[in-house]
């Protein structure tokens, strides 16, 4: 299986590179880097900067091993966009679409591979659910609590404000109620989940694919020749 770890290195401090080298052996990658004549911080073009950052991009976006691939594919997009540092003008064209393709390809999976991101995904998902469940949870009693207050001191004659505060403070006993259930729903999923994870992660691997969590986390650079 083709993984195109070549065409990135860990620097010594730590941040992820592209190897010019390597990419230029491709030809829809030598593209990228043919056309950038130049950029912000790089006016002779030699650093290749626009260049770099696409394929940045496209790790992001597309790899399997980026930190955003359960992401949305929009979302994923932003934040590509804003990590590679690519300039507001930058579009895509045809020829980043077949640095696209070229890249994907690579990364074609197979069924175990397939089945792995799919629980994968499931898990991530349902973890996120439950952290926004709880943060829901802190955010009723929060508002239960200042009800409650308001209830006391509210004076005996305003019996119709009371009454509001009541079904308000009843509202909310039933919604906390409903979240809390739906919150050990996702929890009693969570084991079930991370076993399947576990298994189709191992099987994965023994295919041949790569699930490491992708190298480096700092500002992208670019490899001179």
């Amino acid at each position: 299986m083709s993984t195109l770890n070549s065409l990135f290195i860990l620097s010594p401090t730590g941040d992820l590179e592209i190897n010019k080298l390597e990419v230029k052996k491709i030809p829809e990658f030598k593209v990228l880097f043919d056309r950038d004549k130049g950029s912000t911080g790089d006016s002779a073009g030699t650093k290749k900067y626009i260049a770099c950052a696409e394929i940045y991009y496209i790790y992001l976006v597309y790899d399997i091993r980026s930190l955003y691939y359960n992401l949305p594919i929009e979302e994923k997009k932003v934040r590509a966009r804003k990590d590679a540092k690519l300039p507001d003008n930058w579009k895509e064209d045809k020829a980043f679409d077949k640095a696209i393709e070229v890249y994907k390809d690579a990364f074609k999976l197979s069924a175990a591979g397939n089945a792995y991101i799919v629980a994968e995904k499931s898990y991530y998902f349902v973890t996120r659910d439950a952290a926004e469940m709880q943060d829901s949870l802190m955010d009723m009693k929060e508002q239960l609590t200042h009800v409650i207050k308001k209830i006391k001191v509210t004076p005996k004659s305003k019996d119709i404000e009371v009454v509001g505060l009541l079904g308000d403070a009843t509202a909310l006993i039933a919604n906390m109620a409903k979240t809390q259930k739906l919150l050990i729903d996702a929890i009693k999923t969570f084991k079930d989940l991370g076993e399947n994870v576990k298994t189709l992660s191992y099987k994965f691997m023994e295919e041949g694919g790569n699930i490491k969590t992708p190298v480096g986390g700092g500002e992208l650079n670019s490899r001179e020749e």
